[in-house]
């Protein structure tokens, strides 16, 4: 039985209106996981991140939300495999 992804339908519409096609729930994940990560991130939204739930800003430009994800899955898969051949 395939996987559904738990993403709500209307953001994936939104993500694949705004970029042209439907990303991938993996991509999204990554970028999710960028954005949240991100100290530049975690630096400017600190107060409301202490009182509320995150909020994510969706980039407009598609290219840029393609590439991200890219990039982080690449870092996030080198330090976790480190940590776990590790020990």
């Amino acid at each position: 039985m395939p996987v559904k992804p738990n993403l709500n339908p209307k953001l994936v519409a939104s993500l694949a209106e705004a970029y042209g096609s439907q990303p991938a729930p993996e991509e999204i994940f990554y970028y999710v996981y960028g954005v949240l990560y991100a100290p530049s991130y975690q630096e400017r939204y600190a107060e409301f991140l202490r009182m509320d739930f995150p909020r994510i800003p969706f980039t407009s430009d598609g290219e840029l939300f393609l590439k991200l994800p890219k990039n982080i899955k690449k870092d996030f898969l080198s330090v976790f495999n480190f940590l776990f051949k590790s020990s």
